[in-house]
């Protein structure tokens, strides 16, 4: 007896699933880690193949009529029209963002080759559990990437000092023996999808592998220390080392943040990031306290 066929079961073809899994990893960690024109138009691409094939499977009567809806509403969202409807959703509580960019309607022909693949396939074995799991995590996956995505700014800081007992040159010199000792415990528990931190000996610089324009911290040269100021600047934080009498003292002057926004952020609204002063405690100056 031969097995039923479903459109349903479609949307266990390898491909579905290959754009469902680059489309999560995406929106989870390559936006994250990496955040270029390459990220943002992936999840356009794999988001624009997956989302017809999905509600063709469950309403196949109708996979014409979707695949040409999905083009339109894409078109819509992609452009200015679409700000007021979002503006207007948001306000309920909800966190529905897209950058307007024209660029992005090349992805248009995933809903050409979704159409093809669909029309052409049958998948005769059902896997109950399977297909649970794959519904689940594509309705999700419609949901994750259409969140307003997050930015990075620096929030100015006023009231954080930390004294050491010992002199600018003892801190400098503890300071890089600590940045050395982090990048070196890192790299020693490394998990297959992070990736390796370097020490540019030319520059002083640390940053990730293949990518030298994300600075996660510097070190120093010595002879700063003869300086009244010394200024360390990262991609995550801004502070400068200065001495009064016997004492060496850092003041913090800006962190980094992550939030919710596309363009220029309103610092003034918003709220103090504890967190990520508590972090900055947590993995430089509590370290930096034990080597005094």
């Amino acid at each position: 007896m031969m097995p039923i066929v479903t459109h349903s079961n479609k949307i266990l073809h390898p491909l579905f699933l290959v754009c469902l899994a680059l489309l999560l990893c995406n929106d989870f960690w390559l936006k994250e880690e990496f955040s270029n024109v390459i990220t943002g138009k992936l999840s356009d691409f794999t988001g624009l193949f997956i989302f017809p094939f999905f509600w063709s499977a469950f309403f196949p009567k109708y996979t014409r009529g979707i695949h040409i809806s999905t083009v339109l509403l894409f078109i819509w969202f992609k452009s200015p029209l679409s700000t007021p409807v979002l503006s207007w959703l948001n306000g309920f509580g909800l966190s529905i963002g897209r950058v307007v960019d024209y660029t992005d309607y090349m992805a248009l022909v995933s809903v050409v080759l979704c159409y093809y693949v669909f029309n052409n396939v049958t998948i005769h074995r059902s896997y109950r559990s399977a297909k649970v799991g794959v519904i689940y995590l594509s309705i999700f996956s419609f949901m994750a990437t259409s969140q307003i995505p997050k930015v990075s700014t620096f929030y100015p800081i006023q009231d954080q000092e930390y004294y050491f007992k010992g002199t600018k040159r003892e801190l400098i010199q503890k300071l890089n023996e600590v940045q050395v000792e982090k990048v070196q415990k890192w790299n020693n528990k490394l998990t297959p999808v992070q990736r390796p931190i370097v020490i540019d000996s030319v520059n002083d610089l640390i940053h990730y592998e293949l990518n030298d324009q994300y600075v996660l911290g510097r070190l120093l040269d010595i002879e700063e220390e003869k300086r009244d100021s010394v200024y360390y600047q990262s991609n995550l934080v801004k502070f400068v080392i200065t001495q009064e009498n016997t004492r060496a003292k850092i003041t913090l002057l800006e962190i980094m943040v992550r939030v919710q926004g596309v363009g220029d952020v309103d610092i003034t609204k918003l709220p103090y990031p504890k967190k990520e002063v508590r972090a900055f405690k947590r993995n430089l100056i509590s370290p930096l306290k034990k080597k005094f």
